[in-house]
């Protein structure tokens, strides 16, 4: 599908300017006319984020992730702040490169567990996405298990919710937010019961659907890992005649 044309530097005003390393930084607060218990502090926290590993200033664009193929950036066992700040970087700089005409496709970002990225440093590259993002093309696509979690802003701005069974008021309460007035009723009344069924609420459109997941079959068929399964406490070795796969529907949102 052909792209739209993004904004240039020429007519956005905006100026470039080449990445920083953690060195270059620290070289700068050194030689800054502060004083010193805030260049102390400034250090240890440059330090930090050295300690992350997630810096790197000759690292590749990030125009270099929005290629044909879906780019994974894993982030379990990071460390919150700098999960945060990959989340941060990403966001701004898909955005940046649209607006800057250096990425030609319209990319996409889905970001798993959304909640724990807003209210941080990542909030405000989020934010710019949900209400600025689509004059440049970059959409935005937020998963969570606690809608309540998340700013206002994510619900009021989204052109496609989609929410499974819901039973916590502050959840609820969130999800109101979205009911538009082509809408007959509330929403918290038209929520699916059943595991794997989803409400689907296309502001587009201007329908709202209950819709069925299509049951997919994994190792660990949907469920949590419990003690009382392991090996270690049952003193059986791996494949104790336990199905290898079963079925996942997806549950509650």
């Amino acid at each position: 599908m052909p792209s739209t044309p993004p904004p240039t530097p020429e007519t956005t005003g905006r100026r470039r300017t080449p990445p920083l390393s953690l060195a270059t930084l620290r070289d700068r607060v050194d030689d800054a006319d502060a004083p010193a218990a805030d260049r102390r502090a400034a250090t240890n926290h440059l330090r930090l984020a050295e300690s992350w590993g997630v810096f790197d200033a000759t690292a590749p664009p990030v125009t270099r992730l929005a290629g044909g193929d879906p780019t994974v950036i894993d982030l379990a066992g990071v460390p919150e702040a700098a999960a945060a700040a990959v989340v941060r970087a990403v966001a701004r700089g898909l955005y940046d490169a649209r607006i800057d005409g250096d990425l030609d496709r319209l990319p996409w970002l889905l970001i798993d567990e959304a909640h724990a990225f807003f209210g941080g440093v990542a909030d405000p590259a989020l934010r710019t996405l949900l209400t600025r993002g689509r004059a440049p093309g970059v959409s935005l696509v937020c998963a969570t298990q606690r809608p309540g979690a998340v700013p206002s802003v994510a619900v009021s701005q989204s052109d496609l919710i989609v929410a499974h069974r819901l039973t916590a008021e502050r959840d609820l309460d969130r999800l109101a937010e979205a009911e538009a007035t082509y809408l007959a009723g509330d929403l918290a009344s038209r929520l699916p019961t059943d595991t794997g069924e989803a409400l689907v609420v296309d502001d587009a459109t201007e329908t709202a659907h209950t819709v069925r997941v299509r049951e997919r079959r994994t190792p660990h068929g949907g469920g949590s890992p419990r003690a009382s399964r392991t090996a270690a406490v049952a003193g059986e070795p791996p494949g104790d005649g336990s199905p290898e796969c079963a079925a996942d529907s997806g549950g509650p949102r």
